[in-house]
């Protein structure tokens, strides 16, 4: 267990040292990057502050390896090798994907396992208190002096997603739609914790995003709090009238939907309306609607073992042209190195086999560890930040696809490590 003395300072209750620091930086280390003339050269802090991490973890000339990661890359990688074979091209992606994510998942691993659960706890509660802040900061200075006022004072990454009756604050981080892939598990762990005030601080935060996939992410929190769910109505009926607000009432997003819907069932996609529609559409709904069509027929051409991890990008031209022949030039799509979801992605790049190992192991696991809760001093710590991680991944399933991210490999450790059969001394607080 590393000793807590490299800074003596607790605020929040969380004592910052280094590994808690590196925990925070690298939350909003991605809001400073970089990029060539060429723009084809995107280097981030958050490489900096990995570099950094892993020189602190190998400080005594140690390192460990984890058998739970083991299995986790080796099952990636051998599942890939169908694939590979099959076409060359496909090795660099597995190499990237999995070369890229190791410095990550150790890092994170190696955290989580030598600071414990509890202080997990403390620190990620700190950060998406952090980020709800930042929120708020970023959408005073817009109501106070508008996007001009943001981008001349905010130094973080600025959305500039103006739409006249709102401004999508970002905060602290990248964009919005990280707002709301964040903070919904930890509107979870307040409501468990029975500090509701503090639930609807988070939803706060969530709600001047203006993230779609937070307003998703606050429902999935809601439905997991279980026992805890009458108590907490008031964030219920907050969260359901703004969502539909939402909906109904902000333009763009309503244009969106009404936008996919329309791409969704068009009859000819080479009809003029349609092309019209995939030209003008570089949001989230038509991301989802065109890389769920190439999803759907590279699972046909390989159902059981997919295509090879770090696929998606490599074949989305390929699968795009063929689907949508000429209009394919018009479309104007974003995340295509990963199609958008992480559900799409398991199914494109790992087949039916592959997604079908996955779901049962993770279901597994939380199956066991609600069964065997008590025979654990932390139990309830250890479950409760099991959901929390899992309403992450719901949320990655819906409209996240990164796989070589901190994010993503941060609430891996911490599901790993609560399923595990290490014992933790603490409690969960009150």
């Amino acid at each position: 267990m590393i000793e807590h003395a490299y800074f003596r300072l607790k605020k929040n209750g969380v004592f910052i040292n280094f590994n808690s620091a590196l925990i925070v930086t690298f939350f909003f280390a991605d809001s400073f990057s970089w990029v060539n003339g060429l723009g084809d050269v995107d280097f981030r802090l958050s490489y900096v502050v990995l570099a950094a991490g892993l020189l602190f973890t190998f400080r005594n000339g140690k390192f460990f390896v984890s058998e739970k990661y083991v299995l986790v890359f080796s099952f990636l990688f051998f599942i890939s090798l169908p694939g590979m074979f099959q076409n060359s091209q496909i090795w660099k992606g597995v190499a990237l994907q999995l070369l890229g994510s190791i410095p990550f998942a150790y890092l994170t691993f190696y955290i989580v396992r030598h600071e414990g659960l509890e202080r997990i706890y403390d620190i990620y509660l700190f950060v998406a208190k952090l980020v709800v802040v930042s929120v708020f900061l970023e959408q005073a200075l817009y109501f106070i002096g508008g996007i001009d006022l943001v981008e001349k004072l905010w130094i973080f990454t600025s959305t500039n997603y103006d739409a006249g009756l709102y401004y999508r604050a970002s905060g602290i981080l990248y964009e919005p739609s990280q707002v709301g892939l964040i903070l919904p598990p930890a509107i979870y762990l307040a409501i468990r914790s029975g500090n509701y005030k503090l639930a609807l601080f988070i939803l706060a935060g969530v709600i001047l995003s203006f993230s779609s996939l937070g307003f998703i992410g606050a429902l999935v929190s809601l439905v997991f709090s279980e026992k805890r769910l009458f108590k907490a109505i008031p964030v219920i009926i907050v969260a359901m009238a703004l969502v539909v607000s939402a909906v109904f009432l902000v333009p763009t997003t309503k244009d969106k939907l009404d936008k996919g819907y329309d791409l969704f069932f068009a009859s000819d996609i080479s009809d003029t309306n349609s092309r019209k529609e995939l030209e003008n559409m570089g949001g989230t709904v038509a991301t989802l609607v065109v890389n769920g069509n190439i999803t759907y027929a590279g699972l046909m051409d390989a159902p059981v073992f997919g295509h090879g991890v770090g696929s998606f990008r490599i074949l989305y031209n390929d699968y795009l042209f063929k689907l949508y022949g000429d209009a394919g030039d018009l479309i104007a799509l974003k995340n295509r190195e990963g199609g958008a979801s992480l559900f799409f992605r398991i199914l494109f790049e790992i087949g039916l086999l592959g997604g079908f190992v996955v779901f049962v192991i993770f279901f597994k696991k939380l199956v066991v560890l609600k069964s065997k809760m008590k025979d654990y001093v932390d139990g309830v710590t250890r479950y409760n930040l099991s959901i929390a991680a899992s309403i992450f991944f719901i949320e990655c399933l819906i409209r996240k696809d990164m796989i070589v991210s901190f994010y993503f490999w941060f609430f891996v450790s911490i599901f790993l490590v609560a399923t595990t059969n290490h014992r933790y001394i603490g409690r969960w607080r009150q």
